[in-house]
């Protein structure tokens, strides 16, 4: 780890470039192997003017999705707070690739969940030339 200047409590990893199976940092959990276990990331900061208190703000953590001994299905998931809530999944990458937004579970490539009964909005926004 290097640690520079004022920068009180950054840190600096440097490897070789690493292909897509491997990896430059680990971060690994110690617990039992189990469904929803993995390690995660937190990303925070100071969240009062005039006070040094931090918060995390946002998350992403990979977890298994089973607790079958040499499995190594796992999905990826990245979290958001709103205003002083606990950090909640926003969205969801499953170990076939399929990508959920406000689900735990997509069924399609790209799969939008609806809270409640009420229907979402979808927005694109471009130019009008193109695919959309």
């Amino acid at each position: 780890m290097y640690v520079a200047g004022d920068l009180s409590n950054a840190a600096n990893f440097t490897a070789a470039n690493q292909t897509l199976s491997n990896a430059n940092v680990y971060i690994n959990t110690n617990d039992a192997q189990a469904a929803d276990f993995g390690g995660s990331l937190s990303l925070g900061g100071l969240y009062r003017a005039g006070a040094r208190d931090p918060a995390a703000f946002a998350i992403i953590k990979a977890g298994k999705t089973n607790n079958t001994d040499l499995n190594y299905s796992v999905y990826l998931t990245f979290g958001t707070s709103n205003s002083g809530s606990n950090i909640a999944e926003r969205m969801r990458i499953d170990n076939l690739g399929n990508v959920g937004i406000a689900t735990t579970a997509p069924s399609t490539l790209l799969h939008l969940g609806l809270a409640g009964t009420t229907l979402g909005t979808l927005g694109i926004a471009g130019n009008t030339s193109g695919l959309v």
